[in-house]
């Protein structure tokens, strides 16, 4: 990016930064798999099966209807009783601050991303109001530069986080799922497209297509209804 002079904007989850809070909580549940565990024990929620990707999507997705605290706790306590101590290379994992401002020195901005990369919907109004004025105030403390963009963890939003964003005195949000917002007509649900490793340069020309929602919703499987 320095090399083509192209401009970006990172948003931080500002908890993560130098690695002090450790791993992110999924990263922790993919540990178990590549440990070669096949179940595992959470409290409140019985036994788990964790043997394959699907079984552990599902545990990842059923996990992210609680809050964040509770996620973090019973993940660490699964990971106790697996005999798993935290990862020592989790911190390189992790920007700092100071690699943050030698970024924003070579045109790199940055927007806030919570404190604790929680589902905001799935918190207490409080809780709420602190993970999205506190990841901005870190932010601004660190740069200082105003912080004017947010993005809600996994593009999780509604009315309510929506109004404390703008509150907050933000600009904009990122929401996710091109498909289930209005392009353009909301600056605190703008879209982002998800583009990962395995994303070649074919693909991401589709993406950027205007009609990939389009193209995607015919592929979806015809749903029959009985008569």
């Amino acid at each position: 990016m320095r090399q083509h002079r192209l401009p970006a904007t990172i948003f931080l989850a500002t908890g993560f930064l130098g690695g002090k809070r450790g791993r992110f909580w999924w990263d922790e549940v993919c540990r178990w798999r590549a440990a070669g565990t096949t179940s595992v024990e959470l409290e409140g929620m019985g036994r788990r099966e964790v043997g394959t990707l699907a079984q552990r999507d599902r545990l990842l997705e059923e996990l992210k209807h609680l809050p964040i605290d509770m996620i973090v706790e019973r993940v660490r306590a699964a990971s106790s009783r697996l005999g798993l101590a935290a990862d020592p290379k989790a911190r390189e994992e992790f920007l700092d601050w100071d690699q943050v401002r030698e970024m924003q020195r070579e045109g790199i901005s940055f927007g806030a991303h919570t404190v604790s990369h929680c589902l905001l919907p799935r918190e207490t109004s409080e809780r709420r109001r602190q993970e999205i004025r506190q990841s901005r105030a870190e932010i601004e403390s660190q740069t200082n530069r105003p912080c004017s963009l947010f993005c809600y963890p996994n593009g999780a939003w509604d009315e309510e986080t929506r109004r404390e964003v703008i509150t907050a005195g933000y600009e904009g949000a990122m929401a996710t799922f091109p498909r289930d917002v209005l392009t353009g007509r909301d600056l605190y649900r703008l879209p982002r497209k998800i583009v990962n490793l395995r994303s070649d340069m074919t693909v991401f020309r589709f993406k950027l297509s205007p009609d990939a929602e389009r193209i995607k919703q015919l592929l979806q499987p015809v749903t029959r209804r009985s008569a």
